[in-house]
């Protein structure tokens, strides 16, 4: 990260972590829990813009609000994982997760995104200083980042949106036909089912039912 980067906490917890960037960057803290949230608020608020309860699969909103999606070891995210990695592709730079250990497949997990998604990643160990019985402890940490571009924007963008729809139609009952989608959405039929495909794959239970229900050939 750069200095003045604007930077997205998910699943911020205690703040920590938002809180030592935001002498650094531009930081917006999110987390699921409102208890937490004031917590972190009141706590040691450092530099942070502001501190929201917001579900982490329900941000990024759009492209290019933010340069980075950050968390610190998302477990409380858990199976909504793979549609928080799409939504930081929206960034203008990516997603970095920090984490001890290699909690439940992350690693292997973002590679897969951005192996669908055409985005790259890389893990780097570098040495923090954390304070541990008020003692100021260096430890080394793994921090893997995926990085996003033009295409890999593109496609989450597309991929984003379309499940934004499905999930419409199924709050009005209504059904929607692949034509209407694309011409809705400013695509073609081609790119359109790689996208459904994509979706398919990244949650699969959830997206075949929307398709199977109320999309149409």
């Amino acid at each position: 990260m750069e200095k003045e980067d604007t930077v997205l906490v998910f699943a911020g917890g205690y703040g920590d972590w938002a809180r030592a960037l935001s002498y650094g960057c531009k930081v917006h803290y999110t987390d699921v829990s409102r208890e937490m949230k004031k917590y972190a608020r009141y706590r040691k608020p450092g530099r942070v813009k502001d501190f929201r309860t917001r579900r982490a699969e329900l941000l990024v909103r759009r492209p290019n609000l933010f340069d980075w999606s950050f968390s610190f070891e998302p477990i409380p995210v858990g199976s909504e994982q793979s549609i928080v990695f799409v939504r930081s592709l929206l960034n203008r730079k990516g997603c970095k997760i920090a984490f001890r250990q290699d909690i439940p497949g992350i690693v292997r997990h973002i590679k897969w995104i951005a192996g669908m998604y055409g985005a790259s990643c890389s893990i780097e160990t570098p040495t923090i200083t954390s304070l541990v019985d008020n003692q100021r402890t260096p430890i080394k940490i793994n921090v893997i980042t995926l990085r996003t571009n033009k295409t890999a924007r593109e496609k989450a963008w597309l991929d984003v949106r379309v499940l934004r729809e499905l999930q419409r139609a199924a709050k009005q009952k209504k059904v929607i036909s692949r034509k209407a989608l694309c011409l809705k959405l400013g695509s073609t039929p081609q790119k359109l089912g790689y996208c459904l495909e994509r979706i398919d794959t990244i949650t699969p239970e959830f997206a075949k039912e929307l398709q199977s229900d109320y999309l149409k050939p």
